[in-house]
């Protein structure tokens, strides 16, 4: 029962997940797994249909064959869960991302991850980085423009304990 509602390090579950991601994609793509050792509560079924979204939108643009996957903890307690594909931007800029989420896939994931976490994205388009978050727990901005340029497209979900 417990894997059906937390991932968890000694469970390796995310790990198994991401691994199921891998084959989807094929043998192509690369996913590099920087660290996946935190733990945290979530509806593991409505989270791996998540990812299979995630990683559809991904295959479609297979210009770009490495996906990066890490976790990392804040001060705050906060579990972030970044997926980075590698080298690929949108063709939109950040306001016409931020209407994405009206439709399609982004509208599916929405609807997922209400209430599961929060969901942001991070890239770059027309010499400007940013992050769009569309589901957000606190007095977040829609649109935050970042001091970076991201490696790539990523979906960044983070998890209170």
């Amino acid at each position: 029962f417990k894997q059906e509602i937390e991932i968890r390090s000694e469970f390796k579950n995310l790990t198994k997940i991401f691994k199921q991601q891998k084959k989807f994609l094929g043998s192509d793509f690369t996913i590099n797994v920087v660290k996946l050792d935190k733990q945290f509560y979530t509806d593991t079924q409505i989270f791996k249909s998540t990812l299979d979204k995630i990683f559809n939108e991904i295959k479609k643009r297979d210009d770009y064959k490495k996906i990066e996957v890490s976790t990392s903890e804040d001060e705050e307690g906060i579990i972030k869960l970044q997926i980075t594909h590698i080298g690929s931007y949108p063709l939109k800029n950040k306001n016409e991302l931020l209407t994405e989420i009206e439709n399609g896939d982004f509208l599916d994931i929405k609807k997922l991850l209400t209430n599961l976490c929060d969901w942001s994205i991070e890239s770059s388009c027309e010499g400007e980085s940013f992050r769009v978050n569309y589901l957000k727990s606190k007095n977040i901005k829609d649109i935050e423009i970042l001091d970076y340029k991201p490696k790539g497209f990523s979906y960044i979900m983070k998890f209170y304990k």
